[in-house]
């Protein structure tokens, strides 16, 4: 993974990365729950079942802090309104990044009661991409040009 993000490692889980504020007021998500977690289990999943090469692979896990930090597309999942969808347009790369995220609850431990979990994420062809669009209730995000 690539260090858009503080990649600590806390126990056998890593820190990937943190949503934006303005991308949480989007999707309804309180200041102590923007932190994404990503579990090992996640990374062999991406890595056997979403990226077709180990290219692919090296990809979709360099991009996911970004994608989760400064996405292009955002949404809640129709079907479930713990699940949230990221998309990046990763201009470098000439592609997508998909990344889906899931609201699970902790009880309340230290404040939180939920925490975002990455569940997937792959790369997204352009047909995928306007099936998506149309089926999903997505918002697309105006980043302001750093300076």
């Amino acid at each position: 993974m690539s260090g858009h993000a503080a990649n600590e490692a806390n126990g056998d889980v890593y820190q990937v990365g943190r949503v934006d504020a303005r991308i949480a007021r989007v999707l309804g998500l309180p200041a102590a729950e923007r932190t994404v977690w990503l579990h090992p289990h996640t990374i062999a999943h991406i890595v056997a079942r979403r990226a077709v090469t180990a290219g692919e692979a090296g990809f979709v896990l360099h991009y996911l802090p970004l994608t989760i930090h400064r996405p292009d597309i955002v949404g809640i999942e129709t079907r479930d309104a713990r699940r949230f969808r990221f998309v990046k347009f990763l201009t470098s790369e000439r592609r997508h990044l998909h990344v889906s995220l899931k609201l699970v609850s902790v009880g309340s431990v230290e404040g939180r009661a939920n925490e975002l979990w990455v569940s997937s994420a792959f790369p997204l062809g352009r047909r995928s991409l306007t099936r998506l669009l149309r089926r999903e209730n997505l918002h697309t995000v105006e980043w302001e040009a750093e300076r």
